[in-house]
């Protein structure tokens, strides 16, 4: 400890510390108006305090916590800022899934690139625990980046063998015949839960939204006479709340099948007795479940995804020419690279288009 008398007559008492994130020399300093024996100790245990808070502070994210204790971190971070009825308790589930995979009891700073690499099972939880380790990195808990060096899994290129066979990525979106099909067999059905499920689907396909966003339309934001859908809420495990993203909110332009759509449906409602303002509900007046939807999908021998109308939406728009940023702003997407590589997939039917385009040019 450096000791200096200043010009006022007060003692600077200094002591130097090494900076734990820089490596560099630093000092803190306290005066004090006399300078004896008992003076010293007191600078002295003062000072040190000083320079174990500094430390204390700099290096205080990098505690030996383990994989549990982490993720109750960050869940905590993470409830101020993901949605409450859906994406939080989504994370939570997965969240609480990496912490299994890779072990409750880990050490955080013990983790390696190989370990995460061939202890995650899938890529969705691969994806996770990017999340969660970048976070960690972000909040100072870890010193490298170990997010960054999880891998995806890649999908297998085709053969020669898969192009001759004409073996192809399977399609995410639904041909014109095959929505018939399904619109058909729903409608058959004397249930009333599968004739208001023929309903929300073929409204899906036309409008490109959520199937939480369209059980939640009331008959009101059908507006028949302006022709527009008003698309300001969504349905998630039984609670109306706002859409998963603002860009989804939206008054849309509808067609006349659209409006034919909210009549036959409040024509179901009146012949089973159902009373709701709801335009698609259950038969007890409440929204309809995405539950019920997969299991009648599933029984009747169709994909049970629904997210599959939505996507046929962008599909069949631009199989008609659609410009693309209409269609990216009927879906509420944030950029057109989301529309063009997620939902905009090449249809059967513009790739005999193409072909036929190129029997008529001569290219020399």
């Amino acid at each position: 400890m450096n000791i200096e008398k200043l010009k006022n007559g007060n003692f600077k008492y200094r002591e130097k510390y090494k900076d734990p994130l820089t490596g560099k020399w630093k000092s803190v300093t306290i005066t004090y108006e006399k300078n004896n024996r008992h003076i010293e100790k007191l600078a002295q245990k003062e000072l040190n305090e000083k320079i174990n808070n500094i430390i204390s502070n700099s290096t205080s994210s990098h505690k030996e916590i383990t994989l549990k204790q982490l993720v109750e971190i960050y869940l905590k971070d993470a409830k101020g800022h993901l949605k409450d009825d859906s994406t939080y308790p989504m994370r939570v589930h997965s969240m609480n899934r990496v912490a299994k995979v890779l072990g409750a009891e880990t050490l955080i700073s013990k983790l390696t690139p190989l370990y995460l690499n061939k202890t995650i099972p899938n890529n969705h939880l691969k994806i996770q625990s990017k999340i969660l380790l970048n976070w960690a990195y972000k909040n100072e808990y870890l010193d490298k980046k170990l997010g960054d060096f999880i891998k995806k899994e890649s999908k297998n290129k085709k053969t020669l063998d898969d192009v001759i066979n004409g073996i192809s990525d399977k399609k995410e979106y639904y041909t014109k015949e095959q929505l018939k099909e399904i619109f058909t067999t729903l409608t058959a059905s004397k249930k009333y839960s599968e004739k208001m499920l023929r309903l929300i689907l073929e409204s899906q396909t036309i409008l490109g939204k959520r199937f939480s966003e369209i059980i939640a339309l009331l008959e009101d934001d059908i507006d028949e006479k302006n022709q527009i859908a008003h698309i300001y809420k969504r349905c998630y495990c039984g609670s109306i709340n706002t859409p998963k993203t603002e860009r989804t909110i939206d008054d849309l332009g509808i067609n006349k099948r659209m409006i034919q759509i909210k009549k036959e449906a409040i024509f179901i409602k009146k012949m089973y007795g159902v009373e709701s303002e709801f335009l698609f509900p259950r038969k007890s007046g409440e929204p309809y479940s995405y539950q019920t939807a997969k299991n009648i999908l599933k029984k009747r021998g169709f994909n049970t995804k629904t997210h599959m109308f939505r996507k046929t939406c962008a599909s069949l728009l631009a199989e008609q020419g659609v410009p693309l940023r209409y269609i990216q702003d009927r879906l509420g997407h944030e950029d057109d690279k989301v529309t063009t590589q997620i939902y905009i997939q090449i249809t059967d039917k513009m790739k005999k288009e193409e072909q036929d385009y190129f029997r008529h040019i001569d290219i020399l």
